[in-house]
């Protein structure tokens, strides 16, 4: 019987266990996914167009259709309650429908919704449109999340910070083109018709690049016209990881190397130790892997919290707690935004150089010291660096995180909608709290919530991740 040998060790900055199994599958023959990561990239930088441009066309849709501030709040909340449905339906549907295939549907969806706030013509019909625009969000995040995933494990190292970094420019460009619209007098119409068309643009290219489209209704049928097809090498290997990885934990709490017979790495699988372990083994995992997920899902509540709130916040923050100009008002964001998309453009190096617990560990500090510079020292310039702290701190927390929940169960875009629930209903009630507390306390003392969510993520999302990263993920 031969043998395999490993080095003891941990997860403490090297490549995971999930790596070597992609590596593993790789080198067995597995076929590289250029065209289908260079379609996914092109999607995620296509919504991210989309949703600048509405986001830069706000202030001019209110002046157009002569809403109040109150009526606008009503309305605005209308996106993230559609976006909430959302990811309750992609949850279920993602059982029956492959992440290529919903990541093209959702999109096209995407496009058409678009165009809603641009027609609307009163308020009902704005609250309705950013409804439906909402909804064509959550489900195309969720699609695409899924699918970035999917890539980033069947390649065996870190590429979702990259998917990531095409949404953060997308947003830029989004927003400089209705920026320019609105600067050459153009109407509230023009300045979100534009950016759609750059972001058809981009999904049609995705769509002829190629982006994955086959159906779990396919699969499913070719499953049962030949119930127990050949094991394919790459299964082989991933399985010999598996069991490598295995060998590897138990070394490193014995302090040496240890051998795995073959027969073991060729056929162990998470199931067959299960079993061994009795149904309680079993139950206890079942429980480790939901209590996880759960706070996994948290965590992506904190995150989304920490990016809403800049987006929501900050030009407020500049213009009453700082004192700042409407035109210096616009600084905070635009550097946060600046130093998000330049941490992700990063990012994937930084995880396959750090690991995944780290970065959200590193990345939460620094957005701890981003927040602790701008409330102790009111100033634009030093506003400006704590919101560039920020941004380039939790840039890589989100990847990491939704990357690590589409590791963990059968169907990766279901534990990612499930993920994404919880964290648009903390998006959602966030920015509520911190007006509740503005209005009684002052923004600045409110701020201070902010920089708990900052300790919170270090602490909370960091030892999830780096638990997760223990478990073994679910065969594909």
């Amino acid at each position: 019987m031969t043998t395999t040998q490993c080095a003891a060790g941990g997860d403490k900055g090297g490549p995971t266990g999930w790596m070597r199994r992609g590596a593993a599958a790789v080198r067995a023959g597995a076929r590289d996914f250029p065209r289908e990561r260079i379609g996914t990239l092109l999607v995620f930088m296509g919504a991210g167009v989309g949703t600048g441009g509405w986001i830069a066309d706000i202030p001019r849709v209110r002046q157009a259709l002569q809403l109040s501030t109150t009526e606008l709040g009503i309305a605005l909340p209308g996106f993230g309650g559609g976006a909430l449905m959302a990811t309750l339906l992609m949850s279920q549907l993602a059982k029956r429908v492959s992440s290529g295939a919903a990541t093209l549907g959702a999109a096209a969806c995407f496009l058409v919704a678009l165009l809603g706030p641009a027609f609307a013509t009163s308020h009902v019909w704005l609250i309705a449109a950013l409804l439906a625009l909402g909804f064509a969000v959550g489900a195309l995040e969720v699609s695409m999340n899924a699918h970035g995933a999917g890539i980033e494990r069947r390649m065996g190292r870190p590429v979702m910070s990259s998917f990531f970094a095409a949404n953060s420019c997308g947003a830029l460009l989004g927003t400089a083109v209705g920026g320019l619209m609105a600067a050459l007098g153009g109407s509230a119409r023009a300045g979100l018709l534009a950016p759609a068309a750059v972001a058809m643009l981009l999904l049609a290219l995705a769509w002829k690049v190629g982006v994955n489209g086959a159906s779990a209704g396919a699969a499913n049928a070719a499953r049962r016209a030949d119930p127990k097809p050949p094991r394919p090498a790459v299964a082989d290997a991933a399985d010999a990881a598996d069991a490598a990885d295995a060998a590897c934990e138990t070394g490193s709490r014995t302090g040496s190397p240890q051998a795995v017979p073959s027969a073991v790495a060729v056929d162990g699988t998470n199931a067959g130790a299960d079993r061994a372990a009795g149904p309680s083994g079993a139950w206890i995992r079942w429980m480790g892997l939901w209590f996880t997920s759960l706070m996994l899902g948290l965590s992506t509540a904190l995150a989304m919290v920490l990016q809403g709130a800049v987006g929501d916040w900050s030009g407020l923050y500049l213009s009453l707690v700082v004192g700042a100009g409407d035109a210096a008002a616009t600084l905070g964001f635009g550097c946060f935004s600046v130093a998000m998309a330049v941490s992700r453009l990063c990012g994937d190096r930084v995880v396959a150089g750090m690991g995944p617990m780290r970065t959200v560990r590193l990345g939460a500090l620094t957005a701890v010291a981003g927040y602790i510079l701008l409330l102790s020292y009111p100033g634009v310039l030093t506003a400006c660096v704590g919101f560039a702290l920020v941004g380039l701190g939790i840039g890589n927390i989100l990847p990491v995180v939704l990357s690590t929940v589409g590791r963990l169960g059968k169907h990766p875009a279901s534990a990612i909608a499930v993920a994404m629930t919880i964290g648009y209903a903390g998006a959602m009630l966030g920015p509520v709290l911190i007006g509740f507390c503005a209005d009684r306390i002052g923004l600045r003392q409110a701020s201070i919530g902010l920089l708990l969510v900052s300790v919170l993520l270090a602490t909370v999302a960091a030892a999830c991740v780096g638990h997760a990263g223990r478990l073994r993920p679910a065969r594909e």
